[in-house]
């Protein structure tokens, strides 16, 4: 990681936008004094965040730092790490009420310590002098002894142990202040042991007097034993009385079943009527709708086809069109060359008549000045004449050859560019045979696959009418569970009453506003019907406590209660009782009329157990009061099947009352989990056969989807064959027209050789005939030499040269007019064949409209017949929902006779319930006579009322004894157990103490450790510096064994000189060695970039140009950012930046110089 560049923008000095790019290695900044070198570094310190105070950045304000007239500043870090950019901005702006300042990291604002905590990733600290300001090497040389050492404190972390330690002692007082509490607790417990003893020994008495109470609490079971004999027989008759209404309801239930069945005969008629309709008919219906919507996207498609033929085919038109115009300004260029040589035909014609001119003149000279020679004159001026006139001839014998031969070569040009023309069109058209073919293929492949899938599509659609069918089918049977479970859920409901505030909170948990609660005690066990009421009675309202199962939980629960002012309600953390345990005495279970204990009766899930055992602890459950009464004495809480309770304490309630229904019977919850477990199974399958149809419908959907797609990609295969089929027709017939084109090329060009022939055969004769005529010229000339006839003949033969010359020019040019005249022929044929053939384009291009505009129509019919199709479908769907109607209607009658049917079985099973309830009460009175047992009446029985009268004395006396705490006698085995209890936590609290004491001393040795583990690393780095500095030695060192105790010296043993300590060097010297420390401390914690601030200041130049070396070392592992003035630092660094204060006192980067 490395600084990539810093932007300044009103900092300080530099008092507009500012751009200082940095490198990787040694960079220098340099530049005058107060030109704001220093002001970088500043800026650094200020943007990361690493000063700890203004004064370190020249400022008494923050907002000093800010440029003179401006009201913010800004400095922007850009960190670059392996390629990735990381952006660092802080901002300090004046405000009316002050200033404020933000960090921002990658454009997000954010604190000064997660500014921190991004730098600590990188190994940036503010205590590890990777930023060394002017002062720092000063500030070293200057502090005392034990400052210099809190510098290797601050390094090693040593303020860490410190707070631990802190820490530590503060638990250690928490833990002094528990010991005390405790033992406060301990004698008031001991005093209450003191009083428990007197009220146990109270309690004992209070037990023997109940053995004349026993004698008349037997005759009290003989009377009940009679009591229970009339009851019996007061069941019977009620049961009798109950079977006979039992079973005149019975009798009703075989009208109201051939009632049903007569209705769901119609209802089976109707649904065949339905199925019929809407099956058949609206199969029909979809599947012609389903052909038209494939032959409507086949004709869609058809038409985006045309239409990119079209455009493909506009786009041919304007190509020739180009052509066309590309022809035309050739011509209007040859007609440009034309005019340009038709003007030069008539200068060069104007100075041939004029030569012709000249030439009469000298033949008129040559006949005054050469009578004599009239006859040889005449003779020559003849045989020239005749050999002009050959030459001429010769000339036009050329020229109509070289036009024959231009004719020729223009002719091959052309047959080569027909038959490249024709190759073009074959190569084009052996393709259009391929792609028809390989459409044909796949057309074949289609048509077979769409055959495929529209027999998976009948296929998809029985599976769909055997699908609904059965749903139809479990979905009665699921409302007929539903009924039923309505019903038992409609007694549960009857029976289970809470509590407003306990509703309030199972509502909450439902809704899962309130986590962590499990439910009410009741609802976490089952009880047998028979020992129903016992456990209600043994539980009372902590039936309706709240498990929960943590105390937080509880605490949520009672601050939503607060909040919605629900009232209150009574918690128990299961994490707080789960090892709550019972010692249960199993020899009470051995006395008659003992059940057994009340939690061994209630059937819960294991990690409730621990509820009920807190709940009932060793309540136990007796078969009636008389039981409870004569084991009373056993120190036992006793509750009956009835509900009377004997409390430890002798507090006796019972009597006559209702049951409460908090708890249900197992049989009843079992009859509930049954029907819910057979309503989710008959759920699940109607999921099952909804996912099924669901399934198929969408498999169906993909079918007919598959079935369009096929349908329209064969139609469209259909129209690109037709298509096709045209092309290769119009190829082949314009591969005929350009086969006709070259034959007649061909004739023309045999036409044009045999042409050539014979005019060869006239340029020989020609040049034969002038050979033979400059031969006779000759003869003459050399009679007629002597006399001014050949002077004038020569100046004649001059100018007809001049004359033949200019005449070859205006031949040639003729000829040039000829060939581009034949040129701008060839062109215009050329544009006629393009216009021809553009003309086809744009009536291919109307006939491809024509279709489409067909394919509209088309569509249009397509869309009206769809339609029509749609409102039938639609008819037959109201006729449908008519049918739909009565059948529903004759489902409510069926509704109406099995409701009436399920009032009876309801009435009937009320009725079985009042039976069973009847013979469970018989059965009770025969057990309760049961256990009463074969009671001997005593002839002497005395009167109940008697009875009754000697139990109330012997009660009384009892009484006498006022409140006598009979559980005395646990309770002082209690606290006694509650007092040792607390004896042990006091010795576990002083070991915790004794724990953290040693933890505070381990706390001191890994400081103590940790220290010179530092010192040490930082002592063998000062050493390896000072050698390489001075070339000699240097170590630090303690003044004591104690470090924290103890100043840290420096002494230094340069090269040929005797040790010095620090305060006897040179200041030179100091900061040399100051220098040293800062290196060696910056080697032991190091970073990925350091900033020196003119810390070569007070060093000679020799020492100088070592320190640069030194740094110039270290900048191959660490980025190093120097601002100096002096030159053996500049010499050493990679990069150079400069430095300068502008007219305006604004400091400006002068320049970068980069070191290869």
């Amino acid at each position: 990681m490395h600084i990539e560049k810093i932007l300044l923008k009103n900092f300080k000095s530099f008092g507009k936008k500012a751009e200082i790019p940095f490198f990787k290695g040694f960079t220098v900044i340099t530049g005058p004094n107060g030109s704001g070198k220093s002001n970088i570094i500043d800026s650094i310190l200020f943007c990361l965040g690493l000063s700890t105070s203004t004064k370190q950045l020249r400022a008494d304000r923050l907002t000093d730092l800010i440029h003179n007239g401006k009201s913010e500043a800004e400095v922007t870090i850009v960190f670059s790490d392996n390629g990735k950019k990381y952006e660092v901005s802080r901002k300090v702006k004046v405000t009316e009420k002050g200033y404020y300042s933000y960090y921002y990291l990658n454009g997000k604002s954010v604190s000064l310590s997660e500014i921190h905590n991004f730098l600590s990733q990188f190994g940036i600290y503010s205590d590890a002098y990777n930023m060394v300001m002017q002062g720092d090497v000063t500030r070293i040389i200057e502090m005392s002894p034990f400052q210099r050492r809190k510098i290797i404190d601050d390094v090693a972390g040593i303020s860490e142990f410190d707070e631990k330690k802190e820490k530590a002692l503060e638990e250690l007082e928490r833990v002094r202040e528990s010991i005390e509490k405790l033992e406060v607790l301990i004698a008031e417990i001991n005093d209450r042991l003191k009083t428990l003893e007197r009220d146990r020994n109270e309690a004992i008495r209070y037990k023997e007097i109940q053995s004349k109470k026993e004698e008349y609490e037997g005759y009290l079971i003989a009377h009940n034993y009679l009591t229970a004999v009339k009851e019996r027989d007061k069941l019977e008759k009620e049961l009798e009385k109950l079977e006979r209404q039992k079973d005149e309801l019975t009798a009703r239930i075989p009208e109201i079943n051939a009632k049903i069945a007569g209705l769901n005969e119609k209802i089976n008629s109707i649904a065949k009527k339905i199925s019929e309709l809407g099956d058949e008919r609206v199969a029909e219906i979809q599947s012609k709708i389903l052909e038209l919507s494939s032959e409507l996207e086949s004709i869609r498609r058809a038409e985006r086809f045309y239409l990119d033929e079209a455009k493909r085919l506009e786009e041919e038109s304007v190509r020739i069109t180009a052509e066309i115009s590309k022809i035309k300004d050739e011509i209007r260029s040859v007609d440009g060359e034309l005019e340009e040589y038709a003007i030069k035909r008539i200068q060069i014609g104007e100075i041939v008549d004029e030569l012709a001119a000249k030439m009469e003149l000298l033949k008129l000279r040559l006949e005054e000045v050469d009578r004599e020679h009239r006859d040889l004159r005449e003779e020559l001026v003849n045989k020239k004449g005749e050999l002009e006139n050959q030459k001429e001839k010769r000339s036009e014998i050329l020229r109509e050859r070289d036009k024959l031969v231009e004719l020729l070569r223009r002719i091959d040009m052309d047959l080569e560019g027909i038959k490249e023309e024709i190759s073009s069109i074959e190569f084009r058209l052996k393709g259009l045979e391929d792609e028809r073919e390989a459409n044909q293929r796949e057309l074949w492949k289609y048509e077979e696959e769409l055959l495929k899938v529209k027999k998976k599509l009948n296929s998809a659609d029985r599976e769909l009418f055997e699908l609904r069918s059965k749903i139809s089918d479990v979905e009665e049977e699921l409302k007929k569970v539903e009924l039923e479970l309505a019903k038992v859920k409609a007694t549960l409901s009857a029976l289970r009453t809470y509590s407003k505030p306990v509703e309030l909170l199972l509502e909450a948990r439902n809704r899962r506003e309130l986590p962590g609660i499990f439910g009410t005690v009741a609802q976490l066990g089952e009880v047998d019907e028979e020992y129903v009421t016992a456990i209600e009675a043994a539980a009372g309202n902590a039936l309706q406590f709240i498990v929960v199962e943590t105390e937080d939980d509880a605490v949520s629960a009672i601050n939503y209660l607060k909040a919605i002012k629900g009232g209150r309600a009574s918690f128990i953390p299961l994490r707080r009782i789960k090892n709550f345990k019972l010692d249960l005495d199993s020899s009470i279970l051995k006395e008659d009329g003992v059940i057994d204990y009340a939690v061994n009766l209630v059937k819960c899930d294991k990690m409730f157990q621990p509820v009920f055992r807190f709940v009932l602890r060793d309540t136990v459950v007796v078969d009636r009061i008389e039981t409870a009464r004569r084991l009373m004495d056993r120190g036992f809480r006793f509750v009956t099947l009835d509900g009377d309770i004997v409390e430890k304490s002798g507090l006796m309630t019972g009597g006559s009352s209702e049951r409460r229904g908090i708890l249900v019977s197992r049989e009843l919850v079992e009859k509930e989990r049954n029907l819910s477990d057979r309503i989710f199974e008959l759920q699940r399958k109607k999921d099952s056969l909804f996912a099924e149809l669901n399934k198929a419908e969408s498999l169906r959907k993909q079918y007919r989807d598959e079935v369009e797609r096929l349908t329209g990609i064969t139609n469209e295969l259909r129209n690109r064959k037709s298509l096709l089929e045209e092309k290769i027709k119009t190829e082949t017939g314009r591969i005929e027209e350009l086969k006709e084109k070259i034959k007649q090329k061909a004739r023309e060009k045999e036409e044009y050789i045999s042409s050539l022939k014979v005019y060869n055969e006239s340029l020989k004769l020609v040049e034969k005939a002038i050979g033979e005529l400059e031969a006779e010229i000759g003869e003459i000339e050399k009679k007629l030499r002597g006399s001014e006839v050949p002077k004038i003949i020569e100046e004649l033969d001059r100018i007809k040269e001049d004359y033949q010359r200019n005449r070859e020019i205006l031949i040639s040019i003729e000829k040039k007019i000829e060939g581009l005249e034949f040129k701008r022929e060839q062109l215009e044929s050329n544009m006629q064949e393009k216009q021809i053939y553009l003309d086809d384009i744009k009536e291919r291009i109307e006939e491809i409209r024509n279709k489409v505009n067909e394919g509209k129509a088309r569509a249009g019919e397509i869309n009206s017949e769809l339609e029509r199709l749609r409102r039938e479908e639609k008819v037959i769907g109201k006729e449908l929902k008519e049918l739909r109607i009565v059948r529903d209607e004759l489902f409510g009658q069926i509704k109406s006779a099995e409701e009436e049917k399920r009032k009876i079985e309801a009435e009937i099973e009320r009725l079985e319930e009042r039976i069973k309830l009847q013979n469970e009460r018989l059965a009770m009175a025969d057990i309760k006579i049961a256990e009463i047992g074969e009671v001997e009446v005593p002839e002497n029985l005395p009167p109940l009322e008697e009875v009754y009268r000697i139990l109330q004395k012997v009660n009384e006396e009892l009484s006498e004894f006022g409140d006598v705490n009979l559980k005395a006698i646990q309770e002082y085995e209690e606290v006694r157990s509650r007092r040792d209890e607390m004896i042990e936590k006091k010795m576990i609290l002083e070991k915790e103490r004794a724990d953290i004491l040693e933890k505070i001393e381990r706390y001191e040795r890994m400081k103590r450790e940790i220290f010179f583990e530092v010192f040490t690393a930082i002592n063998r780095n000062f050493a390896e510096i000072i050698k390489e500095l001075t070339d000699g030695e240097g170590e630090l060192y303690l003044d004591s064994d104690d470090p924290f105790n103890s100043g840290l010296y420096i002494k230094v043993k340069p090269n040929n000189k005797p040790v010095q300590k620090l305060e006897s060097m040179s200041g030179g010297e100091k900061s040399l060695v100051a220098l040293a420390l800062i290196f060696a401390i910056q080697m032991h914690k190091p970073a990925p970039f350091y900033a020196f601030d003119e810390v070569d200041m007070f060093l000679d130049g020799v020492n100088v140009g070592k320190v640069a070396k030194m740094i110039k070392k270290r900048s191959k592992d660490a980025q190093f950012i120097v601002v100096s003035l002096r030159k053996p630092m500049l010499e050493q660094a990679d990069a150079i930046v400069g430095i300068t204060l502008g007219r305006d006192n604004i400091s400006q980067v002068t320049g970068i110089k980069l070191k290869s």
